[in-house]
């Protein structure tokens, strides 16, 4: 019952945007940036993230990028990222089917547009209204990409009391046997 009244709800809210010409999306626009996200460095995409993530004054570890998926416009993608579009291109759907995704990238003109989804998702909205091409205007899609943030490196394994106890039992046991040899 509760999926079918949220999608009832996203069917709303699609119609209703749809309807009123907005592109409404997904998470938080963070930043834009020149150039091509699928030529950036993912190190100078990184430093913008958690610079951003610093200037909004949000808790967030360093940000070390994991590539997902990207479409190419207009393409609707495979089983593991589809996008969908509106007539124009300046906005429409993205899906990655169970796979959580915590950023996306929106490519138009001659810059991209970086969101961040706090807590991850495996379905949104896009939208181009964060970028202008020469003439000014909102461009329509080249290619939408997916990321992911890397989990934190545990640094080196902390042992087990019961490893540690097993061990001394070892090491216990070849002294008593050396000085019971001697």
């Amino acid at each position: 019952m509760k999926k079918q009244m949220m999608a009832l709800m996203i069917a709303l809210l699609m119609v209703f945007g749809l309807s009123a010409g907005a592109g409404a999306y997904t998470g938080e626009w963070m930043f834009t940036m020149n150039g091509n996200d699928s030529n950036t460095t993912e190190v100078t995409i990184e430093t913008a993230i958690n610079d951003w993530f610093d200037g909004e004054g949000i808790e967030h570890d360093l940000v070390d990028l994991d590539f997902y998926a990207k479409v190419d416009a207009p393409d609707s993608g495979d089983s593991v990222l589809s996008v969908t579009y509106d007539e124009s291109r300046l906005f429409g759907t993205w899906s990655t089917g169970d796979q959580l995704i915590e950023f996306y990238s929106v490519k138009a003109a001659k810059e991209f547009a970086f969101y961040w989804i706090d807590g991850g998702a495996s379905s949104g909205d896009w939208t181009t209204e964060h970028l202008l091409n020469n003439g000014g205007n909102i461009p329509a899609i080249s290619h939408l990409s997916t990321w992911n943030a890397l989990p934190d490196d545990p640094g080196d394994p902390v042992p087990e009391p019961s490893t540690v106890i097993l061990l001394g039992c070892g090491l216990l046991g070849l002294a008593a046997f050396k000085r019971k040899r001697k």
